[in-house]
Order: structure tokens, then sequence, then C-alpha cells
């Protein structure tokens, strides 16, 4: 019921109906999305952090907070995009003629779901009406195909936050941004990576190590093992909206055979004099792993 945006977030598929998914499933997936907006009210109640975030289109419908304009929808959709490469994120789309965008003749009015206007799969789109066409193609993306899902993931937040007709008063007091780093931030694309690396500094007789160890998290590491990382050295699994202020690299104690360590208080994270970047990779997942936590993934 869930796919993973560029950027590493969740944001719900229509379920309407979808090839591959159980029949049962597909008959009530607003149990589901209530389940896990039960879920989520949950951890608002017990501090805890959700492992992976939500998207901010989905938040944003669960605020009622959808966008008023196609400046707002492309911010949107850049946002959520991260690395992944889409034409409808290029600056210059409404700029330059299809034809020199390779599109010319290759979009219409609709897509396997919907048709966004009457007739829509007959309806092709040209460089007078894609700016109307881009609307309603981010927008059902973004936001029209997540309503089924915000509607019943939002009254699974009122089961437990209490609430009626549909509105949470508790939901008021957020941000979408505030929502997002309160479920937890948990996934560490490059972007984050390098706002990371962009405030780090590292003791001089640790420089190869630190090198291989950005190395690791960058070619090796997923975005989860990326934010376990972080987790283990600063006590959260996210940059979070106003960022990472500090972050230290310092020697370890031993060689080979020890583990790295932390002290969370002062982001720091210590790391023994390994021999090669593949010790440093072994030796930092099992030390991430190993550790205990309160988070929920």
């Amino acid at each position: 019921l869930w796919r993973t945006t560029g950027r590493g977030s969740l944001h719900p598929l229509d379920p309407r109906p979808v090839d591959g998914v159980p029949r049962k499933l597909r008959q009530t997936p607003n149990d589901f999305f209530r389940a896990c907006g039960r879920v989520h009210a949950m951890a608002i109640l017990h501090g805890c952090k959700l492992g992976r975030p939500l998207s901010r289109p989905f938040v944003r419908l669960l605020l009622n907070l959808k966008p008023k304009s196609l400046s707002e929808l492309q911010a949107e959709f850049k946002h959520e995009a991260g690395d992944a490469t889409d034409y409808r994120c290029r600056e210059d789309f409404l700029q330059m003629p299809l034809e020199d965008l390779g599109l010319k003749g290759m979009l219409t009015f609709s897509n396997e779901k919907k048709e966004f206007l009457p007739g829509g799969a007959q309806i092709e789109v040209t460089d007078e009406n894609k700016e109307e066409w881009l609307w309603h193609s981010l927008n059902y993306d973004l936001f029209e195909s997540a309503e089924y899902a915000a509607s019943w993931f939002r009254q699974g937040l009122i089961d437990v936050l209490g609430g009626q007709s549909k509105i949470c008063p508790l939901l008021f007091l957020f941000a979408p941004e505030d929502l997002i780093d309160l479920w937890g931030s948990g996934a560490i694309g490059r972007q984050e990576l390098t706002l990371w690396k962009s405030v780090s500094s590292t003791n001089p007789r640790i420089q190869q190590q630190a090198n291989w160890f950005w190395q690791v998290l960058e070619e090796d590491f997923d975005d989860e093992l990326r934010s376990k990382v972080l987790q283990f050295a600063t006590g959260s699994s996210g940059i979070g909206r106003d960022g990472l202020s500090s972050f230290r690299l310092e020697p370890g104690d031993g060689g080979d055979g020890r583990l790295p360590t932390a002290m969370t208080c002062g982001n720091l994270l210590q790391l023994p004099r390994y021999s090669s970047r593949s010790v440093l990779k072994r030796q930092l997942q099992t030390a991430v792993e190993s550790t205990g936590s309160f988070e929920m993934l």
C-alpha cells in the first residue's frame, strides 16, 4: 500500500485496484491505512520515532494543506524526488517546446488510473496546454491519489487522539515539517548525507579512517543504515528541520578488533585505527545494528 519516493519517504499508493496485491487486501485497504494512523498516533503519545518518514505531500493532506499553485506543486514534487530524475522536475519544462524535450505526441490528459479531463485519453498534450496538464499530473501523483489513504489514516489518528467529523484538533498544532520530525525522519539520502558531512570535523590522526567512513556511508550503506549510524552517533535518526549543528570524528581505542564508540551528547563518533575500508564497514555495521533502541522501525 506504500511506495518509497526518491527522497526515501513513504507515500501511499492509490488502492483502486493494484495488480499483484492479494484480493482480500484490495477489498479493505481502509482497515490498513486506519491501522497505520493508529500506530502513528501511539508514536506521538509514547514519544517513539518511526523508521521511515511519511512524504511531505501526504502529511499536508492530513492537515488539509493542499497546494494552491503550480509552483507549490512543483516544489513539493522536487522535494520528494530526491536524486530521482523526472522531466516534470525540469525548470525549463514549461519554457522548452515538447519537441525539443522529446515528448511531442507522447502525452495525453490521462494516466493508467484516471483521465484528468473528460475524454482525456484522446486529448494530446501540446505546448499550449502543457501547463494545465502539468498541474493535473502532479496534483494526481502527489495529492489526489493519496486522498483515500489520508482520510482513513486521519481516522486512525482520531481513534487514538480524539476528534470528530474527520477532524483531529491535535493536528492543527503542527506544521507538516513538525509532524514529519515528530514521527521521525528515519532515512538519510544523499542530500541529507551532504548536509551531515558539511558540518563535520575530523581529528587529523584518523583522516584515512574518516575518508573510508564517508565512502562507506555514501557507496555501501543504504538510507536506513545511514540513519542507524546517525542514531548511534548523535541519538537522532534524522537531520531534522533545523539541520545538524556539528559532528566530530575522533580516534578510538584499539584497532581492527574494536567497535566504534559514540558520545551522543557531543555528536561524536570514535573510530579505532582500522587497517582497511572493509574492516571499518564491517565493524561500523556491527556496532549500529547491535545497539538497542527505543525507535520503532
